[in-house]
Formats: structure tokens, sequence, C-alpha cells
């Protein structure tokens, strides 16, 4: 697979994950109210490393030549099985927002009133 078109699906795969599929649930959530907040100095800095690693590396490999040295044609099988990973990880990220539905939130905070 090209380099070009296997960046082209990995921005579409980003682009469902982190907008088609969270933001419905990021916009109900910041209507209700934070109830507690457990998030520790600790919860900032993974959030931080999962950012940069996540997110600000692949979007620099894909938008800038900084990383182009790492470029090499694979061949189709290869690429075909990462977009069938890529799809199956899409799903599942969909189905557990799904069926956590009201008790999903994306960050350590709890919007309902609890039993305990």
């Amino acid at each position: 697979m090209e380099p070009l078109v296997a960046k082209i699906i990995f921005v579409f795969g980003y682009v469902v994950a982190n907008f088609v599929i969270r933001t419905p649930y990021i916009r109900a959530h910041h209507r209700l109210a934070i109830r507690a907040n457990w998030n520790t100095r600790a919860d900032t800095s993974l959030f931080l490393g999962v950012s940069v690693g996540g997110f600000l590396i692949p979007l620099l490999y894909v938008f800038t030549p900084l990383f182009s040295f790492a470029d090499y044609s694979s061949p189709l099988w290869i690429g075909a099985t990462g977009v069938a990973v890529l799809a199956l990880a899409n799903w599942v990220f969909w189905k557990s927002h799904k069926d956590l539905g009201a008790n999903w939130s994306p960050r350590c905070r709890f919007a309902r009133s609890t039993s305990w």
C-alpha cells in the first residue's frame, strides 16, 4: 500500500473515531453538572502522553515532511489487514459508547446520583 493511501485511510479512521463517534456523547455530557472530580496529576500526565503519542506525532507524520524518512510501500495484504483492524477498532469504540449510554463520561466525573 502506498504511504499516501495509508495516510488518507488513517485520517479518515481518526476522524470517524474522534468526531463522528465521540462528539455526540461529549455534547450530551457537557450539559450535566459535575458532582465529583477525581482527576489527579497522574491522570493529566497520562492524558498528555496519549495526546502526544496518539494525536500529535501521527498528525505531524501525515501533514508534514518531518517523518518522511519513514515512508515505505508495504504489500497490499498488510494494508488491507490494517484497514480491517481499523474498522473493527472503530466498531468496538462505537459499541462501547453505545452500551455505556448515559454512564459514559469524557472525564472522571459523575453527573447522576449514585447509590453509594
